[in-house]
């Protein structure tokens, strides 16, 4: 009874699905000069990734992105925020380990066409 009870309780741990993983960049604001943040991500695992990329503002609510796509190995996306909503951070949703993923938030001056401020998505 108790082989049984325990090869029951593996069978469940093992046919759930893998979590996913939230990762976040530290709240800068965009609209400083002509500003745009974009949210880069790469998939660095040998599998494809169901990965959302979105925007976020201070509050925390999505002024962009949001939607979800599968990402092939080696393969990046990224997803600029040019609606005029004042977004502040990233955040990357990934189907899996945090590990499979390099993500960066990129604060871009439109006027120089250079980067301000480049920071990790953790």
């Amino acid at each position: 009874m108790r082989r049984h009870l325990t090869l029951s309780l593996a069978s469940l741990l093992l046919a759930a699905p893998a979590p996913a993983a939230v990762l976040h960049s530290a709240p800068v604001l965009a609209t400083f000069g002509n500003d745009m943040l974009l949210c880069h991500v790469q998939n660095i695992s040998s599998v494809p990734l169901e990965v959302e990329i979105a925007a976020l503002d201070f509050a925390g609510n999505v002024v962009d992105g949001g939607g979800s796509q599968t990402i092939p190995p080696g393969e990046s996306r990224a997803d600029f925020t040019n609606n005029g909503e004042p977004a502040a951070s990233c955040r990357i949703t990934v189907n899996g380990s945090a590990k499979s993923v390099r993500a960066s938030a990129i604060y871009s001056d439109l006027d120089t066409n250079s980067f301000d401020i480049v920071l990790p998505v953790e």
